[in-house]
C-alpha cells in the first residue's frame, strides 16, 4: 500500500470505557491511544471480548468513554450535547456490519435512501444519490429487490452504499466479510479499499480474517483493551 502522509482524522487520547456484566466490572478499553490518518484503510484485529466492538462504537459516537478525550476530525466530540451527537453520526460517520442491517420490506434504494431521510435531504436529491451509489457499487440493476432477493454479498454492498449516503469521512466496518464466502468477501474488501483509495475515505475494519487485515494499509492488534500496530 502507498505510504499515507495526511494528517489524523481520528485520535483517541487515554480512553477508558467500562461495563457492568453480571455484577463484575468488565475494562473494555483501557487507557487506550489510537491515532488513524485521513484516507487510510485501517484493520483491528483482536480476540472476543478485546475491546474491538467497544472501541468502534466509541470512534463512532454510540457510546461514550469513561475518561479519555476523543477527537473525529479535530474536534472533541465527548462534550457535544445527544442531539449534536446524532447530527455528527449522521454526517460524519458511516455504519457497515456483518449481518448487513438492511431493513426488510424496504428495496435496495429504499434502504440507501433512509440515512438522507433523517438528514433532511429532499427525497429528489435522495433519489438521485442512491441511485448514483448504487450504480457505483454495481447494484444499478437491482434498484427495486428487497434484501431476501439479494445476496450475501448484494447485500453487503447495498450496506455499503448505505454507509455512504450522507458521504461521511469515516466508515466503520464490522467484520464486513463474516457472513460471506471467500469470492464474495474479496468482492467487498475491493470495494471499500476502492473507498480509502478513490474518495478518500477513512476505513477502519474490525476482522479476524488475516487475508482482509493485508488489504489494509495499517493494521493494530486490540487485547484486554488495549491496541498496538503490528506490521
Amino acid at each position: 500500500m502507498r505510504e499515507k502522509t495526511m494528517e489524523n482524522v481520528i485520535v483517541l487520547e487515554n480512553v477508558t470505557k467500562d461495563y457492568t456484566l453480571s455484577g463484575n466490572r468488565i475494562r473494555a478499553l483501557d487507557k487506550l491511544n489510537f491515532a488513524v490518518p485521513t484516507a487510510v484503510m485501517v484493520a483491528v484485529i483482536g480476540p472476543s471480548g478485546s475491546g474491538k466492538s467497544t472501541l468502534l462504537n466509541i470512534i463512532g459516537a454510540l457510546d461514550r468513554p469513561d475518561s479519555g478525550k476523543v477527537f473525529i476530525q479535530d474536534r472533541d466530540v465527548g462534550g457535544l450535547s445527544e442531539a449534536d451527537l446524532t447530527a455528527h453520526r449522521r454526517k460524519t460517520v458511516g455504519f457497515v456490519f456483518q449481518d448487513y442491517g438492511l431493513i426488510p420490506n424496504l428495496t435496495a434504494l429504499e434502504n440507501v435512501m433512509l440515512p438522507m431521510e433523517f438528514a433532511k435531504v429532499t427525497r429528489s436529491e435522495a433519489l438521485e444519490r442512491a441511485r448514483a451509489l448504487l450504480n457505483a457499487v454495481e447494484l444499478g440493476v437491482r434498484t427495486a429487490h428487497r434484501p431476501n432477493k439479494l445476496s450475501g454479498g448484494e447485500q453487503q454492498r447495498v450496506a455499503i452504499a448505505r454507509a455512504l449516503a450522507n458521504d461521511p469521512a469515516i466508515i466503520l466496518a464490522d467484520e464486513p466479510t463474516g457472513n460471506l464466502d471467500t469470492a464474495t468477501g474479496k468482492g467487498v474488501v475491493t470495494l471499500l479499499r476502492r473507498l480509502a483509495d478513490e474518495r478518500h475515505k477513512t476505513i477502519i475494519v474490525v476482522t479476524h480474517d488475516a487475508s482482509v487485515a493485508r488489504s489494509t494499509d495499517k493494521r493494530f492488534h486490540i487485547q484486554d483493551g488495549r491496541i498496538r500496530e503490528t506490521t
